[in-house]
């Protein structure tokens, strides 16, 4: 019996090389997420050998029983079991220790059925003892235990090759990944984290919320330091993607609600007629829209006349306020500010003044309104100059 289940490493030492091989292809057209799943496929395929042989052994052993033939074995066979027991246990640690460092499933199933394969060959030797010394019936004995032990290591290791073949997430490898993201500035929160296993690689996605008034370009970033520290902290994570959101409880949200809020362009352009409706105003720098809780909020940055005091802008203001927060639908709540004449970034490195930015800056240059715009800032400029200020901004609604 104890030979029947040696001649089954053959098998799956082949197994284990050809999957091994084929999952550390790279990623192609056909496998965008690369081969990994050959690994899990090898694990499990060396796994259900170790059930079968676990079973063909528990099997040969009530054969035996029944037909009331059994032989005593010869002293030779300690021999052989003794050397079996040496030679596959120290195959299992040399195994074992390439399939830890290589984090492959494969090679770490071939090594537990090396394991296999000396502890059948440590119960066989009993069982020859036993049956050399005047119980005969313990070598078939011995041989059913074997059985039921390796089937039993086999089917645990077919479970989580099945495990991972379905994308099953664990726990703990769950709770490591949220400790990771929570750790990086501007992370507010995060839900819905996930992980593929792809042999020895992970993939993972998750959401993380931020700041809602964060620019695109600053939440991307926040993702990107996200990114960049779970994968130096895990190293098996290979793949990572990331979906930011404003909002902390964004599941709450269900497609009906998603459906029946207005679509920032047509927010946008509604503000922007109402303001044009303003003559005090000279033009609309920015629009930032914000979606937040079932609300629409707004930030709107306006050109007025420099000449202007700061009580008449304020009150200016506030009547945009108040025709935006009334005659736009969905608006909520509407926080005005004032661009001032200083408008010139300096993001070029050009030597431009303040036209130059204005220009850039108002939606529609061309317009009437925006040219009486450009001639207000440039008014009583000095010659063109370097500017390497923000443009400056002051909240007077």
């Amino acid at each position: 019996a104890d030979a029947a289940h040696s001649a089954a490493d053959i098998i799956s030492d082949v197994v284990a090389v050809a999957t091994l091989r084929i999952s550390r292809l790279p990623p192609n057209k056909a496998h965008p997420y690369g081969h990994g799943k050959y690994e899990s496929i090898g694990a499990l395929t060396v796994s259900g050998l170790l059930v079968g042989a676990g079973g063909g052994l528990a099997w040969h052993a009530v054969e035996v029983v029944q037909s009331a033939q059994v032989l005593v074995p010869e002293a030779p066979a300690i021999w052989m079991s003794l050397v079996a027991i040496g030679a596959n246990e120290a195959l299992f640690h040399i195994t074992l220790a390439a399939g830890n460092k290589s984090r492959s499933a494969t090679v770490v199933a071939n090594a537990w059925h090396h394991r296999s394969d000396a502890l059948s060959s440590a119960v066989a030797l009993v069982g020859i003892g036993g049956a050399m010394g005047g119980f005969p019936w313990m070598d078939p004995l011995a041989g059913g235990l074997v059985g039921m032990m390796i089937a039993k290591t086999g089917m645990e290791m077919v479970l989580e090759s099945v495990h991972d073949l379905t994308d099953g997430n664990k726990e703990e490898f769950i709770s490591e990944l949220e400790k990771a993201i929570m750790k990086v500035p501007g992370v507010e929160g995060c839900h819905s984290v996930r992980h593929r296993p792809m042999g020895p690689n992970q993939i993972v996605d998750a959401h993380i919320h931020v700041n809602q008034h964060l620019t695109l370009s600053a939440a991307s970033q926040v993702a990107d330091r996200v990114r960049a520290d779970v994968m130096k902290q895990m190293p098996e994570v290979t793949e990572m993607i990331i979906h930011v959101s404003p909002e902390k409880h964004p599941a709450e949200k269900n497609a009906m609600e998603l459906h029946e809020q207005r679509p920032h362009h047509l927010i946008d352009n509604d503000v922007r007629t109402v303001v044009a409706g303003i003559d005090q105003v000279i033009a609309v720098a920015h629009v930032a829209i914000f979606y937040k809780r079932g609300t629409v909020q707004i930030r709107c940055d306006i050109v007025l006349d420099q000449e202007l005091k700061i009580r008449e802008a304020n009150a200016i203001a506030r009547s945009v306020r108040q025709a935006i927060e009334t005659q736009v639908e969905d608006v909520s709540h509407a926080d005005i500010h004032l661009e001032l004449e200083d408008l010139c970034w300096g993001q070029c490195g050009e030597v431009f003044g303040p036209a130059c930015a204005a220009v850039g800056k108002l939606q529609h240059p061309t317009d009437e309104r925006n040219q009486q715009a450009v001639k207000l800032l440039v008014r009583d400029e000095p010659e063109k100059k370097k500017s390497s200020g923000i443009g400056k901004m002051i909240d007077v609604g």
